[in-house]
C-alpha cells in the first residue's frame, strides 16, 4: 500500500515500531461489506465543498498498575474542497494553502514556521505533529484510496482494517457503527445514516509503540458539522504572516516561557537534588563499551534518562542532539550521555539482550550518534530519583548536580544550554583558582 511507503512514516518508525514489542498478531482481512461502508463515508467527506468540523477527545490511560491519567484536547477545523483550508489544535493553527503548510502559536504574534508538501498535506502534518489523533485529517487530506486511508486514521494504530458493520443505539438515534481491528486495538466509527459523516468514535489501544508494556488507551470522540451555501471567506483559511517572522524550525514557535517558582521544590528524603553530589554510575552502553562517571571529573556531563516506547523522548532526543552539537561547535568540556531505563514491554519478554535489541534498532534508525548507556536493572533510575521521563540531569565537573530538567517544554534547548553555560563557567572558575593558588586542593 502506498501508506506503507511513504518517506515520512520510515522517518518516524511508525509501522517498525522498533521502540515496544512488535505485534505477535497479523492485520486482520479486510470484511467487503466494512470496506465498502467506509469508502461511502471517505466519499461523503470528499466530496463536499466546505465543511467545518469542531470535536472534543476524551483521552484515558489506565496503567498496569490501575493508575487512570485523563486527558482532554479539542480540534477545530475549515475543509475547503481542493484541499485548502485551517486546523486548530493544541494551541496551534496550520494553514493549509496551494501546496504550502503554514503553521503558528496562538500565543505567539511574532513568527510562523512554514513547509512545502507535493502530494497529501496529510504527510506534512504527521511529519510535523507525530502522534496526531485526529482521523478527520486522513479523511479530508489523506491518500485517495480507501485502504490506504484507514491506516491513516490513527497513526499510532495503523494496522487496522474494516472488520464488521452494526445498528447501534445512541441516545434514541439509529446509528451505522463500523469497526476496525488490528493487533494493536480497535477502532469503532458511529456514522450519522442521513449525512454519512462521523457521529462519534471510541479508540480502544491496547499496545503499540505509544504505550507503555500493559497499559490500555481509550479515546471517544464527539462531533458537530457546519455546512456553507456559498464558499466561505478566503481569509478564514488563507494565511497572511503580516508583521510575524518566518523561522527556520517549528520548535522555535515558542510561547514566553512562565516565570520561574521563587523557590525550588523540596526534594524527598534521600532523593538527589540540586546542589548535592551526583550518585556514582558505572554501565555498560549499547554500542559494547562502559562508562563510569567517576572518569569525566573536570567534565559537565549531561545525562539524559529515557525509554523507546515514551513519545516526550522521543520529541527530546533530537533535540539533545542539537545540544550535543552546539557544546562541540563551541569546543566545550560537556559529555553527553542518553541513559536508557524502564525499557519493557512484558515482564516475561524483559531481558538485557531484548532492551539492547530495542535500543540498537530505534537508534540506528533515527541515525542518532550520542552514546547509550543501558540502565538493564533501573537501578541507577532509582538512584537519581527518576520519576517520569524525559529527566535531564546536569552534573558540574566536581561531581555536584548542577540543574535537574523534567520534560522537553518549548525551552528545552535554550534552557539546556545555559544550565550547561552555566556549570561550565563554574568549571573554569575553579580551574582559574587553581592555577593562582598551586598549593591550593583540587
Amino acid at each position: 500500500m502506498r501508506v506503507m511507503m511513504k518517506t515520512g512514516y520510515f522517518q518516524l518508525g511508525w509501522l517498525f515500531l522498533a521502540s515496544t514489542c512488535l505485534p505477535t498478531q497479523a492485520q486482520p482481512e479486510p470484511d467487503l461489506v466494512a470496506s465498502k461502508a467506509f469508502a461511502d463515508v471517505l466519499n461523503s467527506y470528499r466530496q463536499s465543498d466546505a465543511l467545518r468540523i469542531q470535536g472534543t477527545l476524551d483521552i484515558q490511560i489506565t496503567s498496569v498498575d490501575g493508575t487512570v491519567k485523563n486527558t482532554n484536547k479539542t480540534i477545530d477545523l475549515l475543509y475547503v474542497k481542493g484541499g485548502d483550508g485551517v486546523i486548530k489544535f493544541d494551541s496551534r493553527h496550520c494553514y493549509l494553502n496551494r501546496g504550502q503548510m503554514y503553521v503558528v502559536h496562538q500565543d505567539v504574534d511574532h513568527s510562523y514556521y512554514v513547509e512545502a508538501f507535493e502530494d497529501s498535506p496529510f504527510w506534512a502534518l504527521l511529519i510535523a505533529f507525530q502522534d496526531i489523533p485526529y482521523p478527520h485529517l486522513a479523511l479530508l487530506w489523506g491518500e485517495q484510496e480507501p485502504t490506504d486511508v484507514w491506516m491513516q486514521l490513527m497513526p499510532q494504530n495503523p494496522e487496522i482494517a474494516p472488520t464488521q458493520v452494526a445498528e447501534i443505539r445512541i441516545d434514541g438515534q439509529t446509528y451505522q457503527q463500523i469497526t476496525f481491528e488490528g493487533p494493536d486495538g480497535r477502532l469503532q466509527l458511529n456514522i450519522d445514516p442521513t449525512t454519512s459523516r462521523i457521529h462519534s468514535i471510541e479508540h480502544v489501544m491496547t499496545s503499540g509503540a505509544f504505550l507503555a508494556g500493559g497499559s490500555t488507551s481509550t479515546t471517544r470522540y464527539q462531533y458537530t458539522y457546519s455546512t456553507f451555501d456559498k464558499p466561505p471567506p478566503a481569509e478564514e483559511y488563507t494565511f497572511s504572516p503580516g508583521d510575524r517572522q518566518q523561522v527556520s524550525h517549528l520548535a522555535s514557535l515558542s510561547p514566553p516561557p512562565p516565570p520561574p517558582p521563587p523557590t525550588p521544590p523540596a526534594a524527598q528524603p534521600g532523593t538527589p537534588a540540586v546542589g548535592k553530589h551526583a550518585p556514582s554510575i558505572i554501565l555498560a552502553t549499547a554500542d559494547g563499551g562502559a562508562i563510569d562517571l567517576e572518569d569525566h571529573r573536570g567534565e559537565v556531563v549531561v545525562l539524559d534518562f529515557w525509554a523507546t516506547w515514551c513519545m516526550p523522548c522521543r520529541h527530546a532526543l533530537p533535540l539533545l542532539h542539537q545540544v550535543a552539537a552546539w557544546a562541540e561547535d563551541e569546543q566545550l568540556p560537556v559529555k553527553i550521555f542518553a541513559i536508557n531505563v524502564w525499557e519493557i514491554c512484558d515482564a516475561q519478554e524483559n531481558s538485557p539482550q531484548s532492551r539492547l535489541d530495542a535500543v540498537n534498532k530505534f537508534w540506528q534508525e533515527q541515525k542518532f550518534t550520542l552514546p547509550v548507556a543501558m540502565d538493564y536493572s533501573d537501578q541507577t533510575a532509582a538512584a537519581y530519583g527518576i520519576s517520569g521521563i524525559p529527566t535531564t540531569v546536569i552534573i558540574r565537573g566536581d561531581g555536584t548536580i548542577h540543574a535537574i530538567h523534567v520534560g522537553a517544554g518549548d525551552d528545552y534547548i535554550n534552557s539546556l544550554r545555559r544550565d550547561i553555560h552555566a556549570a561550565v563557567d563554574l568549571l573554569q572558575q575553579v580551574g582559574k583558582l587553581s592555577d593562582e593558588d598551586p598549593q591550593s586542593d583540587p
